[in-house]
């Protein structure tokens, strides 16, 4: 076989033969991902200055970045391990 004609790997795991296989995925914001990252190393005065932002948030903005936490919270421990990110 021609290797310019083979599928690319993104194109295989669209393929019908594979969709029956894969996890469906919740759909989370990467930027959330992202910043949970990087507060891993955040020092205890931005912790502490985060959490008060946090205090401050609407309910609607709160309610988002629950939901978001809990997509990622695979196992609902309440702590998001470097494997669930």
């Amino acid at each position: 076989m021609d290797p310019t004609d083979r599928l690319t790997g993104s194109d295989a795991l669209k393929h019908g033969w594979f969709k029956p296989v894969l996890p469906s995925l919740p759909s989370v914001n990467m930027s959330v991902i992202k910043n949970l990252q990087e507060f891993k190393g955040v020092s205890i005065l931005k912790r502490t200055a985060l959490k008060m932002l946090i205090t401050m948030c609407e309910s609607e903005e709160l309610d988002e970045l629950v939901s978001a936490f809990k997509k990622i919270d695979k196992d609902g421990s309440g702590l998001i391990t470097q494997d669930e990110l």
